[in-house]
């Protein structure tokens, strides 16, 4: 388990995308020239000749990406895909706005997640036979920033989960139902008679949940002990009737749903790989995603994440060893940049960033260093973002500002001919 404490940890910024530190090893200097011609016998520089760019060995156009052969790793695109139809907290009341550490990972698309969320006994329910469980994701929101919770600091967790057949999320259910943690109080939701208050989920202290199978869905809301009963019931109510109609909207059934494509419009092969695989051969941060998918599992507010993709017109995410976000227009690119260093201008402290030298020849960039715990102890870490045509694109979290620098010029070379 200390292994997978330790590779789940390095997800921290897929919630915000700044967890993981990459060692690069010799590096090599890519030279990117240009031809000159000559114009009415003056010598001309080609316009298309760029600087040299140092981009260690990061690939510099856009990468072959791998299909997902372990069952478990095919479970996280089919998690990320129910994520984008699950409803946030956010979305019930926006006062559950900010991410919360109710949540251990984004998805679950693992026997070991579960466990790393729910714990071994409602874990094995969950599971509900190993092959009949699809994937499941959980947007967990709380009412103040990390950094400045209290005790009057109140959490809600949306959780939804499928299965192969109806069938087999009731049983799933019933699990849950016959869980020897179950022993409180039965406290009904009015419009939703198969509704039950189950075990609570003493990992992540969400001592209040409700779960309701719905078709080949099984559906869970918690709530930490601030948030009284009769509250929670009313915003459990009020979630349910927004996510009960939205999971029709899902066309997939739950067999293709496990055989996604691992791309979708190329928006991976504009990625660089790298990202930490699990013990069980799943990588968690791996993925697209649609701007609630990637909301669910950022850092920061949910609104103001959505607000800026809206403004942006992001359609589309592809997260691994960088995050690539496809807006409507190289204007939508630059606004998400500039997004991204207004929130990058503040202070240097504990959770915050500072502003950093940008890397040389790539235009339209900006790179921060911030303190991060993704394995542990604090270290500074480094980041660039860019935009490039209709793409703004955040390179991973490493350990020195060279190595971010050449992430981010190999980023600028991959997005190069993207349409």
């Amino acid at each position: 388990m200390a292994n997978t404490t330790r590779a789940r940890a390095m997800l921290s910024d897929m919630r915000g995308i700044r967890g993981t530190l990459i060692g690069v090893g010799t590096a090599t200097v890519l030279a990117v020239t240009g031809c000159s011609s000559t114009i009415a016998g003056t010598a001309q520089p080609d316009p298309s000749a760029a600087v040299r760019l140092d981009t260690g060995g990061y690939p510099t156009s856009p990468r072959l990406v791998s299909s997902r052969t372990e069952r478990d790793d095919r479970r996280v695109q089919s998690s990320y895909e129910l994520s984008a139809h699950l409803i946030s907290p956010a979305e019930v009341d926006k006062s559950y706005d900010w991410l919360s550490n109710n949540a251990r990972t984004p998805v679950f698309a693992s026997i070991t997640a579960l466990t790393f969320q729910f714990g071994i006994s409602q874990a094995i329910a969950l599971q509900s036979g190993g092959d009949t469980f699809v994937g499941g994701a959980i947007s967990a929101r709380q009412t103040d920033a990390v950094g400045r919770t209290s005790d009057s600091t109140s959490g809600m967790s949306t959780i939804v989960l499928r299965y192969r057949t109806t069938d087999n999320a009731r049983k799933a259910a019933d699990g849950l139902r016959n869980d020897p943690g179950a022993v409180g109080p039965q406290h009904a939701l009015d419009n939703h008679p198969d509704a039950f208050t189950g075990p609570p989920i003493t990992t992540v202290a969400l001592p209040t949940v409700w779960w309701v199978p719905v078709n080949d869905y099984l559906l869970g809301v918690g709530f930490t002990s601030s948030v009284p009963v009769g509250t929670a019931q009313q915003l459990a109510e009020r979630w349910l009737a927004l996510q009960v109609p939205e999971l029709a909207k899902i066309t997939v059934s739950a067999t293709d749903m496990l055989g996604l494509p691992p791309d979708r419009d190329g928006i991976m092969s504009l990625t660089i790989d790298g990202t930490p695989t699990m013990p069980d051969g799943e990588r968690p941060s791996v993925g697209y995603l649609t701007p609630r998918a990637y909301a669910n599992s950022a850092n920061g507010r949910w609104t103001s994440s959505m607000t800026k993709y809206e403004r942006a017109g992001v359609d589309l995410i592809g997260a691994a060893g960088s995050v690539v976000h496809r807006t409507r227009s190289a204007a939508d690119a630059r606004y998400l940049l500039d997004q991204s260093n207004d929130a990058s201008a503040e202070p240097q402290t504990e959770g915050g960033s500072a502003r950093e030298a940008p890397p040389a020849g790539v235009k339209d960039a900006s790179c921060t260093s911030f303190v991060t715990r993704a394995t542990g102890d604090a270290r500074k870490a480094y980041a660039c973002s860019l935009a490039r045509g209709r793409y703004f694109i955040t390179t991973d979290a490493v350990s020195t500002l060279t190595q971010a620098h050449q992430q981010a010029a190999a980023s600028y070379l991959m997005a190069k001919d993207a349409k």
